[in-house]
């Protein structure tokens, strides 16, 4: 084997696993934002029951609806 194909067979590997890396950090941004997403959703919900059972303001536990154009939270919010 010559040099010039040993150095092109490096090189394609090296992209190879860069492409790799990418993909690997891509899913596990997307499985981080479903997580977060879930417990918006979720702390939001816990938020409005004490709403609606007339709890203080300062005595509320979850969190109030800060993001409502980012996120609709519904059944699917937990799925995804």
């Amino acid at each position: 084997m010559n040099k010039n194909f040993k150095d092109n067979l490096l090189i394609m590997f090296a992209v190879a696993a860069i492409f790799v890396a990418f993909g690997v950090v891509g899913t596990m941004d997307l499985e981080d934002h479903k997580r977060q997403r879930a417990q918006y959703c979720e702390m939001r919900e816990i938020y409005n029951m004490d709403l609606k059972l007339n709890v203080p303001a300062e005595d509320r536990r979850g969190w109030p609806n800060f993001k409502d154009e980012e996120y609709q939270c519904d059944e699917n919010a937990y799925n995804e």
